[in-house]
């Protein structure tokens, strides 16, 4: 993706799925600084964000400020609402808001009060 594509998208979507159904639900994110000055301005660190790769563009990795709040959907917080290490997909279960806005690797996330399973890169 270039440079261009990802300030085309200031506005971050995070798609969910919806447990039982093929839809999906977009749920709109913080805008996260476009550049490492306005990244490290706000906090965060300008890096390689998952599996990386020739010519992977750098991007902020940035903190949610609700970072650690009860929840029950990824749509309580600014990141996700992530479940505790040990459930299962298709449990039901409270958790917490991600330490990130934006989350890699294999993720527990909780969609209505549902564990689903994720592998995001």
């Amino acid at each position: 993706m270039t440079i261009n594509m990802l300030r085309a998208h200031a506005t971050l979507l995070l798609l969910v799925a919806i447990p039982g159904t093929t839809a999906f639900a977009a749920k709109e994110m913080r805008a996260l600084p476009q550049s490492q000055a306005e990244c490290e301005a706000a906090g965060g660190a300008w890096t390689v964000l998952g599996l990386p790769f020739p010519g992977k563009p750098a991007s902020c990795d940035l903190k949610a400020k609700d970072a650690g709040k009860s929840c029950s959907d990824s749509k309580e917080c600014e990141g996700l609402c992530l479940a505790p290490a040990a459930s299962k997909a298709g449990s039901r279960t409270t958790g917490l808001c991600s330490t990130y806005i934006r989350n890699f690797g294999n993720i527990h996330s909780i969609e209505a009060g549902t564990v689903q399973d994720w592998n995001i890169e």
